[in-house]
């Protein structure tokens, strides 16, 4: 599900608790995780309180990804791993299919193409799982 920049979908992460890794808010206090990438530490504030999960997502392969996706973009994001396999993602200033912005059907469907690129290029560094992935471990 896509609104106003607020994404859902899930993850295929088995977590003992919820975490959030932030661009748009800095984590203070018990619950805040620091990483040995200082270039991630300042970009990004994670909080949580299962560091096994977190360190197990945040491989220094995954964090690189991450920051050259923000930048590839020019948006910051927040997302919000849920033990549910939730996976809440907000991008800043997002807002995909909007009809207002197309002048003709060929205009709307061109943007919807390249916004679905554009999303799909998100969750794919994400490395958020398809369908089939999801129901293959659930056997």
């Amino acid at each position: 599900m896509v609104r106003r920049g607020r994404i859902v979908c899930q993850h295929n992460l088995d977590l003992q608790d919820d975490f959030s890794i932030s661009q748009y808010t800095t984590y203070i206090g018990g619950n805040a995780v620091r990483t040995e990438s200082e270039a991630f530490n300042k970009a990004y504030s994670i909080r949580g309180n299962d560091g096994h999960s977190i360190f197990y997502l945040l491989t220094p392969h995954y964090m690189e990804k991450l920051l050259a996706l923000s930048d590839e973009i020019g948006k910051r994001l927040a997302m919000q791993f849920r033990r549910d396999g939730k996976l809440l993602l907000c991008i800043s200033g997002l807002d995909l299919f909007e009809v207002q912005e197309a002048g003709s059907a060929a205009e709307l469907q061109k943007q919807i193409e390249g916004e679905m690129d554009f999303l799909g290029k998100i969750l794919e560094t994400l490395e958020v799982p398809t369908q089939e992935q999801l129901e293959a471990k659930r056997r």
